[in-house]
């Protein structure tokens, strides 16, 4: 089913309920915005499970959406565009604005958590979007809080304000399996109180983490474990790491604190 957006709407005057807004609910749907904007989202609830224009989506097409919203919850989880994605994820063309909070649980500037999909590489794929959001959260991501799942980034830029204990750019945690990140800018501003990165904050990989012809230009502070690509890297059995082609001109401000730090140009740790 495809669902195309006809004109710009600005929401102002409405207090929004998401779409697919608990764990009962799915939007299994495809959505083109057709470059029309939605304006002044806002969504303030701690009671709903999925906060963001849409709550739960699974195995879509969402594209050409230009969104600015403002997500204010203490709920699971807080997106701005989603805030739980599963299975097969498409998104394209989409410049997504405003203010995602989240105090206690995970954020992020376009989903909030994406679970895992069909095991295969690009189960989600995300081609040719911006992120300039203000996002606060536990794990908070200018694009991804937390992803769980295989995923490929493609031409997209990132220059968001990100505030977490697991923060970056890009994704704040990804404990999936394989992850490229490809043609792809970061010029965030990230302060991590665990973790901060230009585009991830902690890097879990089960299968391959590609940074192709990236180049960050983000600012990181935190008190420990920075990094102008990834805050920390952890290898698991068969995985392994790939970079090419990619440039740091990251700014990394160390503030002292009680827990270890590590902190480099591409890496922390």
């Amino acid at each position: 089913i495809w669902f195309s957006q006809t004109q710009d709407l600005d929401m102002d005057s409405l207090m929004w309920t998401p779409i697919a807004a608990d764990s009962s609910m799915c939007f299994k749907g495809n959505y083109d915005g057709q470059g029309f904007k939605i304006t002044n989202l806002n969504l303030i609830n701690d009671s709903v499970i999925y906060a963001g224009l849409f709550g739960h989506i699974e195995d879509v097409v969402i594209k050409n959406i230009k969104l600015e919203a403002y997500v204010a919850s203490d709920s699971s989880y807080s997106g701005g565009l989603a805030a739980f994605a599963s299975g097969g994820i498409h998104i394209e063309g989409c410049d997504i604005s405003g203010k995602i909070s989240n105090g206690s649980g995970i954020a992020g500037g376009i989903i909030g958590v994406y679970g895992k999909g069909n095991g295969n590489v690009g189960d989600m794929v995300i081609n040719n979007c911006t992120s300039s959001s203000v996002v606060k959260g536990y794990f908070s991501g200018g694009f991804i809080g937390f992803s769980g799942g295989d995923m490929v980034i493609n031409n997209c830029t990132s220059s968001s304000v990100v505030e977490g204990d697991y923060s970056s750019g890009f994704i704040g945690y990804f404990q999936g399996g394989d992850m490229v990140i490809n043609n792809c800018t970061s010029s965030s501003v990230v302060e991590g109180v665990r973790s901060a990165g230009g585009f991830m904050g902690e890097c879990r990989p089960s299968g391959e983490a590609q940074f192709l012809n990236c180049i960050s230009n983000a600012t990181i502070s935190g008190p420990q474990d920075l990094g102008g690509f990834f805050a920390i890297y952890y290898e698991y059995g068969n995985s392994s790491f790939k970079m090419k082609n990619c440039v740091s001109n990251a700014t990394i401000q160390f503030f002292y604190g009680t827990g270890g730090t590590s902190i480099g140009g591409i890496g922390g740790y």
